[in-house]
């Protein structure tokens, strides 16, 4: 089911639908769950969560890659349920909502979801978080805490320190570390070095324990920048086009505002505008790991920018970041699947880099397309049917063979 889920529909019952005219149904034996099962499934699963954790932690344990951990909210629609609260969601929408927080795996080829835990809505981070180091049985010594602009308190340091964790985390602009510290431009910078092709700057501010990276990262500088210029120049144009309505009805003897107002149309200077904003297209990140260099916390940083896209891909691609679960138990159940589904499209999507074509092969291409790739059952045996151009174009680029039939084949103790 989770491999159903994660190429065609997530919601259980359609999957099972689905199941039964997929080839891994042949190569399972044809089994066929019952409308009954399939609904009973999740509570079961939920029930077990006491043997899902064992397999979750051997995942980890396999692994051996960098763990960053966060967090987000799973929409619920379930009045039963006590974990979900109202609040807020990255896209604005103020619905019930359980926290759902996972330990990731992440390497040069991408992030995948190593374990998870779900908690009530609002949960904070650093609660979430020591609890889940906790039971995943990561050790202090093994785990470098990053995480975002959220968990910057002075009490989720100490939280921290507590753990015997090490940290990389991101501070917010204006902060006391860097307020008034920061240079004009790159030639008052200490360090400098490339991060995928471009230019990054940065200034070291020691403290006590602690050392506090200032980044400008030509990139995102260039983006805020343009940005900003494009807001001041359209309020400008805003202001430009009322002053000139405002002076046609003055010609009439019509006029409304002052002379007051009329003068605060005038436009904006655009340099000066932005001339005091020196944090622009900058990140402060604060780090206990004072014997790494300034370049390995910001390429450390940067790992998150795998789990934000897994999360985009769980929610967006998946569409697992709702549940239509009426009990906590049944919601707990339904995310193992949902787990599992979120490693095999993060398996897809770095079997899709592996080939060279993550740049014009999107998730969804890969599953719809593949979707047409059949057999026909005759009584001298499988066929496969022939596909289309397209098709076999995608097929060549993964190095696929539209004709391979070997998931078909006899297995030992499975009937064909």
């Amino acid at each position: 089911l989770a491999v159903v889920r994660a190429v065609r529909e997530p919601a259980p019952g359609r999957s099972a639908a689905h199941l039964e005219d997929s080839a891994l149904s042949e190569a399972l034996g044809r089994p066929s769950p019952a409308p009954a099962s399939v609904s009973s499934l999740p509570g079961e699963l939920g029930r077990a969560r006491a043997r899902v954790c064992p397999y979750m932690r051997e995942s980890l344990a396999a692994d051996g890659r960098f763990l960053p951990i966060d967090g987000r909210g799973t929409l619920s629609a379930s009045r039963g349920s006590d974990l979900a609260e109202l609040g807020y969601d990255s896209k604005a929408r103020f619905r019930p909502q359980p926290d759902l927080t996972c330990a990731f795996s992440v390497g040069n080829d991408g992030a995948a979801p190593a374990y998870y835990k779900r908690y009530s809505g609002g949960t904070a981070d650093a609660g979430a978080f020591a609890d889940l180091v906790s039971e995943a049985g990561l050790l202090g010594a093994d785990c470098l805490a990053v995480a975002d602009k959220g968990f910057a308190s002075e009490g989720d340091f100490a939280l921290l320190g507590e753990l015997g964790l090490s940290y990389v985390v991101p501070l917010r602009r204006g902060n006391r570390f860097s307020r008034g510290r920061i240079p004009s431009g790159p030639a008052g910078r200490y360090d400098a070095f490339t991060y995928n092709g471009r230019g990054v700057s940065c200034v070291t501010l020691p403290q006590e324990g602690l050392d506090v990276h200032v980044y400008l990262d030509t990139e995102p500088c260039h983006h805020e920048f343009s940005d900003a210029c494009a807001r001041v120049e359209g309020a400008n144009d805003a202001r430009a086009a009322r002053r000139a309505a405002e002076e046609r009805r003055r010609s009439r003897g019509s006029g409304r505002p002052g002379d007051e107002q009329l003068a605060a149309l005038a436009p904006v200077d655009v340099s000066r505008a932005l001339g005091d904003r020196p944090g622009m297209g900058t990140v402060t990140i604060r780090t206990d790991r004072t014997d790494l260099s300034a370049r390995a916390v910001y390429e450390v940083y940067k790992q998150r920018q795998a789990v934000e896209h897994l999360f985009k891909t769980y929610g967006d691609t998946l569409g697992m970041d709702a549940t239509w679960m009426r009990s906590d138990e049944a919601t707990e159940g339904l995310l193992f699947p949902s787990h599992l589904s979120a490693t095999i499209a993060t398996a897809i999507l770095e079997a899709i880099a592996a080939a060279g074509h993550s740049r014009d092969v999107s998730y969804r291409d890969c599953v719809q397309m593949l979707r047409k790739v059949r057999a026909r059952g005759t009584p001298d045996g499988w066929q496969a049917v022939p596909v289309r151009r397209r098709v076999s174009t995608l097929c060549r680029k993964l190095g696929i063979d539209p004709m391979d039939l070997s998931l078909l084949e006899g297995q030992a103790g499975v009937p064909t």
